[in-house]
């Protein structure tokens, strides 16, 4: 074969190839274009920049996203060589140590689209450096001291879509408690004057007044409820539910836990086999599966789409879609974040703007729905709705947050609908809407459902509504999250976050027609940063008395835990250094790391025990080095298994494998 043969390797492709290994050997976590070696569509440093990695981003065609994930060691150098790259239209310097003189080699980025600056000292000065940015339609300005002449000399120059402006309620330090920030100087009249004269951009204001998760929205963007229906090349009838479908987040029982009846598996022998693989949206959720077909909601730009799948197949059904209007104010994603549920033909999706939709599963024609911010007076939280729907008996149980003008007992923390009309049954006075979902259960012949809601946990009649108990539990700072679902055992609950006082499990007590005694078994210590368990999000599997998932605020502490139930005794720790999700299988566990790594671990409380590990490829295959992942960093989605197949997505897939125990 020639030199000049076209079969031949091109040369700069190799080249491009290489640099992109060494970037991921620096810990930047990068997104390729898989068109195009030389195209990066995003590339992140959750865990600090090498000057190198910024000198290698140079050689590329085109870098379109930067974000350096709050690193309070960036610098303007560092800030100056990211900008030198080629093509780039989102950049997030938010928490870095950025200045107004670091600004001016920002403000002559034309290509720039998205500007994240939240949490920086940068003042008017440094503003003034952006006037001059065609493309700019994003801005983030939220706990900088900047001032309303920024409003009036800056942003009035801008062609903006969204700006964010404000303090946020609780002081706040940055770069490790050096310095305090001083809050930003913008006041609501400066931004109510600028909506006004500017109607076609979305203001979020947020005032020390606001809570510290929902701050003020001068604008919102009108939702239609109305969506529209595409059809799909599948025409196959439903088939009958099976006891082994994931309908719904979390499972059957709202656990975590397939009931496949897939004999112990060993992913050394026998790895997971790819059945299929398809792009997928933006959106973090999870796929549902039931009678035959896998539901999932996704973000096409500015669209919002529940998409319907031959859950064996991957063959589309049909795809409803409607106008998005969220957009996450810190770039980490706009939803949607929730995942369907689907119950006796019907799929039931709730937006990131928090418009509910119920939907026919073998058509998708919409049966009804319910714009729960309009309906609920709703305070829209920092990161959208995060929650998802949970059917209980001939109810649709969903938190919504909303406020009433009437009194306390009547806010709609939790609202309670009709499955087949969407009619409201009850309300909960449950509090303000957190991103975790519900959960049910029985005791002493009781239906009771449980809220981790933002202030706390809930303790509420699952068949009336009426609230018996509630135990405060949430950190008392901006921006905290209650995002995992209740874990419950008996009369036991355990529930946990990770920006504050860690885990709690209490016992019910004392249960009567109107309340029931929340007591508490055990909790991490308020002065110790012990923690039994510091949950984000992803919610832990109880299994022989032994909690098993991930324990950490954000990816570098990331570690795989086994706790004891009973005592909150830590029994393993492995320290993965990353964020992840589980499922089980069995007596065995899967966990998906947010790099796309898969792994089997037997349930063990005694040590930590992988049965193997299987990172796939956009070819189906082991990507062992993480050269072609599919799955892409962020992959934060929690993996699900319905019958013998594994269904995980990532950030711009989704992938069915078959589980053999062989």
């Amino acid at each position: 074969m020639g030199i000049g043969s076209p079969l031949m390797a091109d040369p700069t492709a190799q080249a491009w190839g290489r640099d992109l290994a060494e970037l991921r050997r620096l810990r930047a976590v990068v997104v390729a274009s898989p068109q195009d070696a030389s195209v990066i569509r995003s590339v992140t440093f959750p865990w600090g920049v090498h000057p190198t990695a910024l000198q290698l981003l140079q050689k590329f065609r085109r870098v379109e996203s930067v974000s350096f994930e709050g690193g309070y060691r960036v610098d303007d150098g560092l800030v100056a060589q990211a900008c030198r790259v080629r093509g780039l239209q989102s950049l997030n310097l938010g928490g870095t140590a950025v200045t107004d003189d670091g600004l001016k080699t920002v403000g002559r980025v034309t290509t720039l689209k998205q500007l994240y600056l939240w949490r920086t000292l940068i003042t008017d000065k440094g503003t003034a450096h952006l006037r001059n940015l065609p493309l700019l339609h994003v801005l983030n300005l939220w706990d900088t001291p900047t001032t309303d002449r920024t409003v009036t000399e800056v942003l009035s120059r801008l062609r903006l879509k969204k700006v964010l402006l404000g303090t946020s309620p609780q002081p706040k330090t940055i770069f490790h408690d050096q310095w305090e920030l001083p809050g930003s100087e913008i006041t609501a009249e400066a931004a109510e004057e600028f909506q006004k004269t500017h109607p076609e951009t979305e203001v979020v204001f947020w005032d020390v007044s606001d809570s510290p998760e929902a701050p003020s929205r001068v604008s919102a963007v009108p939702l239609t409820q109305h969506l529209k229906l595409v059809r799909g090349e599948s025409q196959h009838a439903l088939m009958a539910p099976r006891a082994d479908d994931w309908p719904a987040f979390l499972g059957q029982k709202t656990d975590g836990k397939s009931w496949s009846q897939l004999k112990r598996m060993n992913w050394m022998l026998h790895p997971p086999e790819m059945l299929w693989q398809q792009g997928s949206g933006g959106g973090l959720s999870a796929p549902s599966v039931s009678q035959g077909r896998l539901v999932y909601t996704e973000r096409g730009g500015d669209r919002y789409r529940i998409v319907c799948l031959e859950a064996a197949s991957g063959e589309k059904c049909w795809v409803a879609e409607g106008p998005a209007g969220y957009t996450d104010a810190l770039g980490y994603d706009d939803g949607p974040r929730s995942t369907p549920a689907i119950h006796t033909g019907l799929v039931y999706c709730y937006s990131a703007e928090g418009t509910l939709h119920c939907l026919k599963l073998n058509n998708g024609e919409p049966v009804w729905s319910c714009d729960t911010t309009q309906e609920y007076g709703v305070k829209p939280n920092l990161y959208g709705v995060g929650s998802s729907p949970v059917v209980y008996e001939n109810l649709l149980l969903v938190v919504v947050g909303g406020t009433s003008r009437d009194d306390e007992e009547t806010q709609p923390g939790i609202v309670a609908f009709d499955l087949r009309t969407g009619v409201e049954i009850y309300r909960v006075a449950g509090g303000r809407a957190s991103y975790a979902s519900l959960q049910t259960f029985t005791w002493e012949g009781r239906h009771l459902g449980a809220g981790f809601m933002r202030e706390g946990l809930v303790i509420f009649d699952a068949r009336s509504g009426m609230v018996l108990g509630r135990q405060p539990w949430a950190a008392r700072i901006s921006g905290c999250v209650n995002a995992m679902t209740p874990v419950v055992a008996g009369n036991q609950v355990f529930f946990s976050e990770a920006y504050g006082p860690g885990s709690c499990l209490t016992e019910l007590s004392g249960l009567s027609k109107r309340q029931v005694q929340l007591e508490t078994v055990w909790k991490d210590p308020p002065r110790s940063r012990q923690r039994a368990m510091r949950i984000h999000w992803a919610t832990p599997i109880l299994h022989n008395g032994y909690l098993y998932g991930c324990s950490a605020r954000h990816s570098p502490n990331g570690e795989l835990r086994c706790v004891d139930w009973r005592t909150g005794k830590v029994m393993w720790r492995e320290a993965i250094r990353q964020m992840c999700s589980v499922c089980q299988v069995g007596d065995q566990l899967i966990n998906l790391t947010e790099d796309g790594r898969l792994e089997l671990i037997n349930l063990d409380p005694d040590s930590y025990a992988p049965q193997g590990s299987f990172r796939p490829g956009i070819n189906g295959r082991n990507d062992r080095f993480g050269k072609d992942p599919l799955l892409k960093f962020p992959v934060w989605t929690a993996p699900i298994v319905a019958g013998d197949v594994l269904y995980v997505r990532g950030k711009d897939s989704l992938a069915a494998f078959r589980l053999s125990a062989r």
